[in-house]
């Protein structure tokens, strides 16, 4: 068996290793950790330009269709320069989770927009009870009409405060740990009802509480 990596991912580990050597210094960091969003939105655009937001997603959506290991050759890269831009919570969460979990009508629309830079997205679901179970799951999303609305809190979402759109947790049934009866809901992040507070964690990133108050979500954004 063959673990060497293959010539396209060399490139690729080859490509962010000289970005993150040549223009993303401990100054350069710092100084972004320091600015009202956390982020270098024309950065994150660079990181469109040389491909690296394609590479998990189907080619029917523009992107590279990559293996665990591309993403694995990428995330080992951005975090020996500490990078601070979402590539995490955006590409690997919200994009991740849109393309295992959405329809095709909402990938078609959601996805393209990652890619290209145009869009960031978060991935809400920590609580202030749940801490490590994910299944401890207060957020309700009750049916209402073609739709549903979504009442609750989260905690703790990386790029919350930067994200377009939000995929967040719901109860849909059960109580309130139980495994079964949870489902993810995309939601705007600036629907109405929805409060962001922002704030940094220690090692500059920042992240946000995210308040859910009677916010009305499409039945096809479940």
């Amino acid at each position: 068996m063959n673990f060497d990596f293959t010539e396209e991912q060399v490139m690729l580990r080859d490509s962010v290793a000289r970005y993150v050597q040549d223009d993303y210094n401990w100054e350069t960091r710092v100084g972004i950790a320091g600015s009202e969003e956390g982020m270098d939105r024309a950065r994150w655009q660079t990181f469109a330009e040389l491909g690296w937001l394609s590479i998990p997603f189907a080619e029917e959506h523009g992107g590279f269709g990559g293996s665990a290991v591309d993403m694995m050759v990428v995330m080992e890269e951005l975090g020996k320069g500490l990078v601070l831009e979402p590539y995490l919570a955006t590409v690997m969460l919200y994009g991740g989770l849109l393309q295992r979990g959405a329809g095709a009508e909402l990938q078609a629309q959601y996805i393209p927009p990652v890619i290209d830079g145009s869009s960031l997205g978060a991935f809400a679901n920590l609580e202030r009870q749940s801490r490590v179970e994910l299944a401890d799951v207060l957020t309700t999303a009750t049916a209402d009409g073609d739709g549903y609305v979504l009442n609750g809190e989260k905690v703790v979402v990386f790029n919350g405060a930067n994200a377009d759109q939000l995929i967040v947790s719901a109860r849909t049934s059960g109580e309130q740990s139980d495994e079964a009866g949870i489902s993810l809901f995309l939601v705007a992040a600036d629907a109405a009802g929805v409060e962001r507070t922002s704030y940094p964690m220690m090692d500059g990133q920042r992240v946000a509480n995210i308040t859910l108050k009677d916010v009305q979500v499409p039945a096809a954004n479940l």
